[in-house]
Order: C-alpha cells, then structure tokens, then sequence
C-alpha cells in the first residue's frame, strides 16, 4: 500500500454486484412474457360482452412488472457507475501513490552531502551542520510534494452529492 490508500470496495465485487442484480431481473422479463402471452390467448379464445373488460384486466399487473424492470436496470445501471467510479478513483490514487515513489527514490530532489568529500577536503567539522542542513531541506520537500498530491488526490464527494436529474 502506498501514501493514499486505495477505494475499500473492490471494483470488480461491485461489477458481480451489478451482473447479479441483473440476473434477477430476467425470470421477471420472462413472468410479463408469459402473462401477456397467456393473456393473449384468453382474449382470443372470447368473444361478446367478456372481451373489452377481459383486454384490460391485466394491464396494470404488467405496467408495474414492467415498471420494477426499468427500476431493476436502472439499479444495475447505478451499480455499474460506481464501479467505474472505484476504478477511476484507484487509479488516480496509483498514479500519486507512483508520483511520491518515484520523489522518494530521486530523494525528493535534493542531494544528501558525501562524506568522503568533506574528508576529502579536510572539512569533516562542516558535514554534520550540512548533512542537518539537507534534513530539513529534505523533510520540506516531502512535505510540499505530499501537500501538491493532497491537492490532486482524486475525491469521492462527486459521487455522493450530485443528485440524479
């Protein structure tokens, strides 16, 4: 793991979650076919004063069949959006988690003194001031990085403020 942990749900399990809800729809696509197609055949087979009444008997079972599977999709829909959403986020998260890696192996841009050309130079008093010197500069360097990625660390607060339209 690395500076900026990544999203706690896994995108894929939200992917399964979506394909699940799904699947639970399809036995209730089937239900309405089955109803409409026997519905059919009952309105065919009468005939006199039965069949205006019989026509419409089961039109408000199949709109709120069909109004659960548009809800159901939509559901699904969701689900697979913030699925994208996870996966957008980690990757953002990687790419600072790669940035800050990258920082820490150049040494955040600055260059620790060598000892060997204070000792070189007969100035092996003046190493421990500047190795100090190099710390500080160090640890402020760190901190400005760490500052710009948590500037552009990736926010989850879209996701949960915007309201469908």
């Amino acid at each position: 793991m690395g500076l900026f942990p990544r999203y706690p749900a896994d995108p894929a399990s939200v992917y399964e979650a979506a394909a699940e809800t799904e699947a639970k729809l399809k036995p209730l696509g089937a239900l309405r076919g089955a109803v409409k197609s026997q519905h059919a055949q009952a309105v065919a087979a009468s005939n006199g004063m039965v069949v205006p009444p019989l026509m419409g008997a089961l039109d408000p079972v199949i709109r709120v069949c069909e109004a659960v599977l548009q809800s159901g999709a939509y559901s699904a829909g969701c689900i697979r959006y913030w699925g994208d959403a996870i996966t957008t986020y980690n990757t953002g998260v990687d790419g600072l988690n790669r940035r800050y890696e990258e920082a820490v192996g150049d040494g955040f841009g600055q260059t620790a003194p060598s000892l060997w050309d204070y000792l070189g130079g007969g100035r092996a008093g003046e190493y421990v001031d500047d190795l100090r010197a190099h710390q500080v500069d160090l640890a402020a360097a760190k901190a400005a990085l760490i500052g710009q990625l948590e500037r552009d660390r990736p926010s989850t607060a879209p996701w949960t403020t915007r309201r469908p339209r």
